[in-house]
């Protein structure tokens, strides 16, 4: 829950976060590319490579990150199934 309260902070407030980091977890990915608009700073989003559920929750949210014409990078480690 912790990543998506930063997710939140960031959103809210883009001119005085500086980054977010979330680690694990699902639901962050069901922000809405009109949203992420807003994002101005970076986001880090750690998984683990055998954990599908929040692995496909990072690919999807980066997908809306890309929808939202916001710079991004992923890395999707070994053992990931990203399809």
């Amino acid at each position: 829950m912790g990543g998506q309260e930063s997710l939140i902070a960031n959103l809210n407030d883009p001119d005085e976060v500086r980054a977010t980091v979330m680690i694990y977890g699902v639901g962050f990915d069901k922000s809405e590319s009109k949203r992420l608009e807003k994002l101005k700073s970076s986001v880090l989003v750690i998984t683990g490579g055998e954990d599908a559920g929040a692995t496909q929750a990072a690919i999807n949210f980066f997908a809306s990150v890309r929808e939202a014409k916001r710079p991004y990078e992923m890395l999707i480690y070994p053992g990931a199934d990203h399809g």
